[in-house]
């Protein structure tokens, strides 16, 4: 099932990407990957790649929410955000969110 979650934004300010499961059994902070995806032109579809706490991206787990903080949203963080959650027991969740900037044009890909 493809759920996605649209916000919008201004020029350096904090995001904050949310999401609660409700699972039995929960899901290890393990079983929460956050992801980055961009549409690779060269070959006409998303590569999405594994976001770490660095710089001004920041990843929590408290309970059964995960949380992703973008501080200081710049324009290069425009774009898709994935957050994959399992917990070993049938498919994996993955919610998405899209993040742009208000007044921006944002032309959406198909994503698959």
């Amino acid at each position: 099932m493809l759920s996605e979650l649209n916000f919008t934004t201004t020029l350096h300010s904090t995001v904050i990407l949310s999401f609660t499961v409700i699972s039995n059994p929960e899901p290890q902070p393990s079983d929460y990957v956050w992801k980055k995806c961009d549409v690779e032109e060269s070959i006409g579809h998303l590569q999405c790649f594994s976001l770490v706490d660095e710089g001004h991206l920041n990843v929590s787990i408290v309970d059964l929410t995960s949380n992703l903080t973008i501080s200081d949203f710049i324009q290069h963080d425009i774009g898709r955000y994935v957050l994959t959650v399992q917990n070993g027991v049938g498919d994996a969740w993955n919610q998405t969110f899209l993040v742009v900037i208000k007044g921006i044009q944002y032309v959406s890909s198909i994503f698959s």
